[in-house]
C-alpha cells in the first residue's frame, strides 16, 4: 500500500547538515515527484526536513515538507507534509508512525474543479463565555 498514493522518487540536489547529536536539517531542490528534470512535467520544488533525536536515541521526530511548489494540478505535483515518529523499545523491537497531509490545487473532476479544504479557526476572543 505504501507508495500507491504518495510519490516515490525525487530527483534533484539534496543537502544534509548534522548540527549536533540530536538535530539534523535537510534542504533540497528537486524536479517535483517521480519526474526526470528534463521532461516537460518537471517543476522546481523545494524540500525541507528537520530530525530531532531524544530519550538517549530511543525516540526521533522527523518533519518534512516535500515537493513544495505552486501545487497546481499536473503530473505528481503533490504538496506533501510528513511527520514520522520513531521509537526504539529494545535492541530488536522498534516502530515508526507516520502522518501525512497531501494536496493539489485545481484538480479536475466531473463536477468542476475541487477546492482545498477550508478549516474553521476560532480565536479565543470569539469563544462564547462559560457563564
Amino acid at each position: 500500500m505504501l507508495y500507491s498514493v504518495d510519490p516515490f522518487t525525487d530527483t534533484g540536489i539534496p543537502g544534509t547538515v548534522k548540527l549536533n547529536d540530536r538535530l539534523l536539517v535537510q534542504l533540497g531542490l528537486t524536479a517535483s515527484h517521480d519526474v526526470a528534470p528534463w521532461t516537460p512535467h518537471a517543476k522546481p520544488s523545494a524540500t525541507a526536513c528537520i530530525s530531532y533525536t531524544f530519550h538517549q536515541g530511543n525516540d526521533n521526530l522527523y518533519r518534512c515538507v516535500n515537493g513544495l511548489n505552486d501545487g497546481r494540478y499536473a503530473y505528481n505535483t503533490l504538496q506533501m507534509f510528513d511527520d514520522t515518529w520513531y521509537h526504539k523499545f529494545s535492541a530488536t523491537w522498534h516502530m515508526a508512525t507516520e502522518a501525512w497531509f497531501m494536496y493539489q490545487r485545481g484538480v479536475p473532476s466531473v463536477s468542476g474543479p475541487l477546492s482545498p479544504i477550508k478549516v474553521l479557526v476560532i480565536d479565543s476572543a470569539e469563544r462564547p463565555s462559560a457563564n
